[in-house]
Order: structure tokens, then C-alpha cells, then sequence
């Protein structure tokens, strides 16, 4: 079996732009004000820091006289929910939604935990009332750094369709090597590739079906892009 996952955002062009061997840096001060210059040199031992001042001239400002370095929390979440009701004419329909995701990400490792259900029914004049959708999904994945760019991964998905048949469970169990494409403050793409074993069973005529309440061996190849339009 081959699932394939893609994760898709939106990239900007912008002009190249020209070279320069100055590089011009901004820090900022505990009073908040700013100092704009060009680098001139960074001590990782002191943490001093000399710029060229376009009015001050040389300054070498130290790691107490500037802001503390903001540090990223290592834990990141969101949720979201919806509901759409709509009646007209004796016909009426509604749809539940909702989405969470949660993620840990420091130096060594990155675990990530998403959640989704979505519902929707519908009731024509007269008639009884039908489930249209009705899906659920959940996925655990983990990844470790094994080099400078590979990752190993381990991935565990649940796919729920309340409204198939046959196969309204499905399990998916993903193990590989992830490639870290791009990675900025904005942008970040991903490519993971390894073998995979799916099982898929529930519903009125899984019984029958030669397909389900067995394990498939396989490969998985997915592509994940996040983008970021403002940080």
C-alpha cells in the first residue's frame, strides 16, 4: 500500500540581492533603543560584539549591556474548531470540525502529536436524516538527528472513516530517513522516505473484503513544507 503526504505553502520570489562583504547587524539595548552597524567582530568566548557605527565609530558593546537573547519555547500548540449549521425550506445541514496539533522540538530531538474530526450530516424534506462525512485521524511522529542532515523518523497514524463499508479503521506504521531540504526562519521542507506496514479493518462487509483486518507491507514517501509569511 503507498500513502503519500504532502504539506503545501506558498513561496514568495524575491530578488537576488547583491553582494556585499560588509555584513550590517542590529542590537538592541535593555533601554530598548537600537545600534546599526557594520560587523566588524563577534568573541564567542565573552560574548563582545565590535560593529562600526556610521556616527559612534568603532563600539564593542558586551553580552550585559544588550537584551537578553529571546529563547524559542519547546513546546508549540494549536487548536481549532468549527461549526456550520444552514436551513432553508424544510432542508438542513451541519458540520462539526476540529484540528489540534501540538509539537516539542529542541537540539536533539522533534516529537510531534496532530488530531482532526470532521462531521457533517444533512436532512432533506420528509426524509431521514444522513451522515454525509465522518472522519477522524490522529498522528504520533518522532525524529532524531543521526548526521548533519539525515533524520531518522518513527511514525504511527490512525485513520478513522465512519462512513466506508469496509476499512473504517486504518492503522499506518512508517519508519526511515528524513531529509532537512530547507530550514529558515520562514520556510522549512522536508522529504522522509522508508518502509511501512498498514492495517485496515472495521465496517459491515470487512468480512468479506480480501483487503481488510490484514497487514500490508510497503513504502512511504512524503513531503512536508511549512511557510511562514510573517515571523
Amino acid at each position: 500500500m503507498h500513502r503519500s503526504l504532502a504539506t503545501a505553502g506558498i513561496l514568495s520570489p524575491c530578488p537576488v540581492p547583491s553582494v556585499s562583504w560588509a555584513e550590517i547587524i542590529t542590537l538592541t539595548l535593555p533601554n530598548g533603543d537600537s545600534l546599526h552597524g557594520e560587523l566588524i567582530e563577534r568573541n564567542p568566548n565573552n560574548g563582545t560584539t565590535v560593529l562600526d557605527h556610521p556616527q559612534l565609530g568603532r563600539v564593542e558593546i558586551t553580552a550585559e549591556q544588550l537584551n537578553p537573547a529571546t529563547t524559542k519555547p519547546l513546546w508549540a500548540s494549536s487548536v481549532s474548531a468549527g461549526v456550520i449549521g444552514n436551513e432553508k425550506d424544510g432542508d438542513n445541514s451541519l458540520s462539526v470540525s476540529f484540528t489540534g496539533k501540538t509539537r516539542y522540538k529542541d537540539e536533539q530531538q522533534k516529537l510531534s502529536l496532530s488530531d482532526s474530526f470532521h462531521s457533517s450530516k444533512s436532512k432533506d424534506s420528509e426524509e431521514p436524516p444522513s451522515i454525509d462525512t465522518e472522519k477522524g485521524s490522529a498522528e504520533l511522529r518522532y525524529d532524531k538527528p543521526i548526521g548533519s542532515n539525515p533524520d531518522l523518523f518513527a511514525l504511527s497514524s490512525y485513520q478513522y472513516d465512519g462512513t466506508n463499508d469496509s476499512g473504517v479503521n486504518t492503522i499506518l506504521g512508517n519508519i526511515g530517513v528524513a531529509f532537512p531540504l530547507l530550514k529558515s526562519e520562514t520556510t522549512e521542507l522536508t522529504i522522509s522516505i522508508g518502509p511501512s506496514l498498514l492495517w485496515s479493518g472495521g465496517g459491515i462487509t470487512y468480512s468479506s473484503d480480501t483487503f481488510c483486518s490484514n497487514s500490508h507491507g510497503g513504502a512511504t514517501l512524503t513531503a512536508d513544507l511549512s511557510w511562514k509569511p510573517w515571523h
